[in-house]
């Protein structure tokens, strides 16, 4: 799940669909209570947070394969703890464009280890005259 690369369109496109997903979840509940303030209905607060909780793992490791795509580690999100600064400098590192070095992020194949031997039959079949595997006397 964090492993691998997001090209910047996969990101993008995810960012403004959990976007617009999270404007509805806000809005259309208020759309129902028109007297109260605007963005202050618990209902729609509630239901972006369910959103948020639900998208919170795999937004994350849609971010880290988003970084991996411009070769830089999936841990730069911790800078999203830093208030304000951490999010900008993070948007900056998602606009990068693709770097080829991120290959290392991807999932390689590792060489092929051959597994147990299997054994052959356990007895020889019926030798045959000539074959050689007769026992001589």
């Amino acid at each position: 799940m964090f492993t691998g690369r997001a090209s910047r369109s996969e990101f993008w496109w995810w960012w403004l669909t959990s976007f617009a997903v999270g404007l509805v979840l806000q809005l259309v509940p208020q759309a129902f209570t028109p007297d109260a303030p605007l963005l202050e209905n618990p209902v729609g607060s509630y239901l972006f947070v369910l959103w948020a909780l639900v998208t919170l793992v795999g937004g994350l490791a849609l971010g880290a394969r988003r970084l991996h795509d411009a070769n830089l580690s999936g841990f730069w999100q911790f800078l999203h703890v830093l208030p304000g600064i951490g999010s900008l400098v993070l948007f900056v590192f998602f606009l990068l464009p693709s770097n080829p070095k991120g290959t290392r992020f991807d999932l390689q194949a590792g060489p092929a280890t051959p597994g147990p031997a299997t054994p052959g039959p356990a007895t020889p079949g019926p030798a045959t005259p000539g074959s050689g595997t007769s026992a001589r006397r």
